[in-house]
């Protein structure tokens, strides 16, 4: 059996940008989905394994289109299919843009595939100094963003729900994983890299060689050749 691989948060990051540039081209932000699988995999929420889960049998990826509709709470998002973690940056963008300060924003997401990829929206809320928490199924992640500190706990709220706002309260539920385990793990995965199956990263190398096929190619046509 062969060993997984290490690479470091700026490798692994730098091979899924060009994952998603040749998947998408220009129609996408690619930093920002590298930045949510790693995000997610160094804390220990499965990146990578929800990446994996997204591509179709011609490993590609299919560009997800949002309808989202303002209700008296907040707002529904419906991603028609679409997979959450080539989205959360987006969905956290809508949440940051709807926060005010007596009124926290709050989001419900419908028709997603990798639903715990929403998790990834926790650290951009956080990096704009608003608290946030994601639920869904009975599990919940909290943000909170001045100790840029993230909790897991039990939660009964059955819908697959962001809430984002200034000084939002730690829910009061019971601790899945303590703030403290996630940061050790997070500052152990940054300190010793993240060691990834040899098959993934082959899989990913593969689709990130498309592109630089299709670059190399049309830098010779503009080459005159």
């Amino acid at each position: 059996m062969t060993a997984p691989l290490k690479l470091s948060h700026n490798e692994l990051a730098a091979l899924l940008k060009s994952v998603f540039q040749a998947c998408f081209a220009h129609g996408q932000d690619w930093a920002a989905m590298a930045q949510s699988v790693v995000w997610l995999e160094s804390h220990g929420f499965d990146g990578l394994a929800m990446l994996m889960e997204s591509f179709d049998e011609d490993l590609c990826l299919q560009a997800v289109e949002c309808d989202v509709t303002e209700t008296d709470t907040g707002h529904i998002v419906d991603l028609n299919g679409g997979s959450l973690i080539l989205a959360a940056h987006m969905i956290a963008d809508l949440a940051l843009e709807n926060s005010e300060s007596d009124r926290p924003a709050r989001l419900i997401v419908q028709n997603a595939r990798q639903p715990k990829a929403l998790i990834a929206a926790l650290p951009l809320c956080a990096s704009q100094g608003f608290d946030a928490f994601v639920t869904a199924d009975g599990r919940g992640v909290y943000a909170k963003s001045a100790e840029r500190s993230y909790t897991t706990y039990h939660s009964a709220e059955t819908e697959l729900c962001l809430t984002c706002g200034a000084g939002l309260n730690a829910p009061q539920s019971d601790i899945d994983r303590t703030a403290k385990a996630i940061r050790c793990q997070a500052r152990q995965n940054l300190m010793d890299g993240l060691f990834v199956n040899h098959k993934c990263i082959e899989k990913l190398q593969k689709i990130a060689d498309r592109f630089l096929v299709e670059a190399t190619e049309a830098s010779r046509k503009g080459a005159g050749e």
